[in-house]
């Protein structure tokens, strides 16, 4: 039997939002010239959303297995205004106002096709170059009945679906028409089922040392053990990087645990930092090495899995590059299916316990977008993790 596909423009008038000029700069259509196929990859309960924002006007894209909407609004400083408070508020533990902005942009970026969304519970948020970056997890929906109640008793986004992010619906089916060709990776004994690496950088006196990143890794490899699996960690010192560089194309899970360097300037180096040997004898010099992203693009993985368990590493880039040339976008194009990483700084204890959290409910049977929404909603549930700030950063992007 044929799927319907019905393209429906929706064009929203929201009371919240002032009038506005009816121009618009958004395109006219993102449905993918290969929507029949982008259906068929779709699973029952999985919708795509995907974004495309311009100054004054925003089009939401909803694609599920039956139907293709397309709904379109013109907007007001006030989306500008909520967006900008929310991103700022988010990375930081003052959290006033932050439900109600977080309220604002659910008008914006979900009610339009809310509707349309009936028995979905998975999400695959296409956000667009404007909204890269952006924790959908975190858009607020209003209930009366939780009105002036704590964080923890507010409806996010994460509660209803687990979220997926990708750049492009048509690179994502293109993904999914290739699966792995040995689902069974973990029992591949030509496969690393677990790669830890997390330089400590004990006594180097340049980069901060990360003790609990280390901690990380060793705890995380004896739940792989547990299970009778056989983990492989990474040296610490000098010629970590190359060690880690010779043995990632063999990890089915590759976990890196360690500082992330972002050039700010657009000419500078950005990537992860390993302990150096340092032995050329000019003062002050930083006696580490970078693991830079054309280094990890010419690498030939295998990962169903990366997980870059480092501060900021899942941001947008700053040096004008496209989002498919993003850090998960580079680990994409080395051969990686998912990355999982965080969009702002976290602290070396809570990586920690997230990161465990989080291998717990995967190793438990469950997805990986099951387990992080599984982990966040944990997080929300207890008071000391309950803001947005500690949980939200850490995001997947893939399949």
């Amino acid at each position: 039997m044929r799927c319907l596909t019905a393209c429906i423009t929706v064009t929203m008038a929201l009371f919240v939002i002032p009038a506005f000029p009816a121009t618009t700069e958004a395109e006219t259509s993102l449905f993918p010239e290969n929507l029949g196929s982008v259906q068929a990859h779709l699973k029952p309960g999985e919708a795509i959303l995907e974004y495309s924002l311009s100054d004054s006007a925003l089009q939401v894209y909803a694609i599920t297995r039956e139907i293709a909407v397309n709904t379109s609004q013109t907007l007001a400083p006030l989306f500008w205004n909520s967006l900008k408070f929310f991103e700022e508020k988010l990375k930081t533990a003052d959290h006033r106002d932050l439900i109600v902005q977080g309220e604002i942009l659910y008008l914006f970026l979900v009610k339009p096709v809310q509707n349309f969304l009936g028995g979905i519970r998975r999400l695959i948020i296409i956000p667009g170059a404007r909204l890269s970056g952006f924790p959908f997890e975190t858009l607020v929906k209003n209930e009366s009945s939780t009105a002036g109640r704590p964080v923890a008793a507010r409806h996010f986004l994460v509660i209803d679906y687990e979220i997926v992010y990708h750049h492009s619906s048509i690179d994502w089916c293109e993904k999914m028409a290739c699966p792995i060709k040995n689902p069974d990776l973990l029992r591949d004994e030509s496969v690393i089922s677990f790669l830890g690496c997390s330089p400590a950088f004990a006594g180097n006196g340049v980069i901060p040392s990360l003790p609990e990143a280390k901690h990380e890794i060793d705890a995380i490899s004896e739940l792989f053990c547990e299970k009778g699996l056989s983990p492989q960690k990474v040296c610490d010192g000098p010629g970590g990087k190359d060690c880690f560089k010779s043995k990632a194309g063999f990890g089915k899970i590759v976990h890196l645990a360690t500082h992330y360097l972002q050039d700010a300037s657009g000419g500078g180096v950005t990537g992860f930092v390993f302990p150096g040997n340092g032995l050329s004898g000019e003062q002050n010099q930083d006696p580490n090495e970078v693991l830079t992203l054309e280094e990890i693009a010419g690498m030939r993985l295998k990962a169903d899995l990366i997980v870059l368990s480092t501060c900021g590493a899942g941001r947008n880039r700053n040096d004008g590059r496209q989002q498919e040339e993003s850090m998960p976008g580079v680990f994409f194009a080395a051969g990686a299916r998912n990355v999982l990483s965080a969009l702002w700084n976290v602290t070396d204890k809570l990586a920690k316990e997230f990161m465990l959290d989080f291998y717990r409910q995967w190793l438990s049977g469950k997805t990986y977008s099951e387990a992080l929404r599984e982990v966040k909603l944990q997080w929300i549930s207890c008071r000391e993790t309950a803001l947005p700030t500690i949980w939200a950063p850490y995001v997947l992007t893939g399949e």
